[in-house]
């Protein structure tokens, strides 16, 4: 992706985005998940594998010499979350001015932002069938200023020109332990919802908290021009003539919308949560008006 992603308005952004947090949290509102989870106890309480962005520090040498392997200890107050980020690649996405991709990517990239900042592990999955030389499909950032910067960077060469069914590729995802587990896509599938079903089944039964955020444009919306068109699917490159007017887009707003009821009901099915959003927003907007509103408060 040539587009610059995450430029000064974007980092301005951010900081707006910590400075409204702090507000709504000085003003009382409900806080972070675990506003009162950590302090400064020391009261050991496990040791967990070593991996990227870990304290090394804590490295226990002496379980090392025993076994091989690089383990850390996790105090009562300092356990970690774990976040897995799922990244739709999908061509659809590349729709909208601006596009989907774009404003997914900014989306992951704040929420990781304020994950890190609670000392917690992201992992980001970009889940395209076409990723190309320069672009990774897993993130999994050191700790830190360095660390975001260096996710930014990996994010900014994502491409969205994928084929696959994010569904099927989330089945694949090894997940381990429980977690925090949030799909950014359009969701809209030619497959139907089948495969998402069982992703949302797997996932589920990983222990995951899963938080579905559908991102579109106003044209997918609130379609309003009319006239003759050819319509082609990005991902199958199908062609379909139509003639739009008031009384088809009408009929298309209300299956969409019956769409969205149906991804609504699917998503309570298995206890996650689900928000729309659109691509035209600020992550201001998003983060403190829609997010706070669904109450998905990371």
């Amino acid at each position: 992706m040539e587009e610059i992603i995450f430029d000064e308005a974007f980092m301005q952004q951010l900081e707006q985005v910590q400075m409204g947090i702090a507000l709504r949290l000085h003003e009382g509102m409900q806080g972070g998940r675990r506003s009162s989870a950590k302090g400064s106890s020391l009261e050991f309480s496990d040791f967990r594998e070593y991996g990227p962005g870990d304290d090394f520090r804590r490295i226990d040498w002496a379980a090392y010499g025993r076994l091989d392997k690089l383990f850390i200890k996790v105090f009562m107050e300092e356990k970690e979350a774990v976040f897995n980020l799922f990244v739709d690649q999908s061509k659809s996405m590349a729709f909208g001015n601006p596009t989907k991709g774009k404003k997914s990517l900014q989306i992951v990239a704040a929420l990781s932002y304020m994950v890190m900042k609670h000392q917690d592990r992201v992992h980001i999955r970009l889940l395209g069938d076409n990723v190309s030389g320069d672009e990774q499909r897993e993130i999994t950032p050191r700790a830190g200023k360095q660390g975001f910067h260096e996710l930014l960077s990996q994010l900014q060469t994502a491409h969205f020109n994928g084929k696959m069914d994010i569904g099927e590729q989330i089945l694949k995802e090894p997940i381990r332990g429980k977690g925090v587990s949030i799909i950014v896509s359009d969701f809209l599938f030619p497959q139907g919802l089948e495969t998402l079903e069982k992703s949302l089944a797997y996932l589920s039964y990983k222990k995951q908290q899963v938080i579905l955020i559908q991102v579109l444009c106003k044209e997918e919306r609130e379609p309003e021009e009319t006239g003759d068109f050819e319509l082609i699917d990005s991902e199958t490159n199908k062609t379909v003539r139509v003639t739009l007017n008031p009384k088809l887009l009408e009929a298309y707003k209300e299956r969409f919308k019956a769409y969205q009821v149906a991804l609504q009901k699917l998503t309570q099915k298995y206890g996650a949560k689900y928000i729309t959003v659109s691509a035209e927003e600020s992550i201001e907007q998003i983060i403190l008006k829609d997010f706070y509103h669904k109450q998905i408060i990371i």
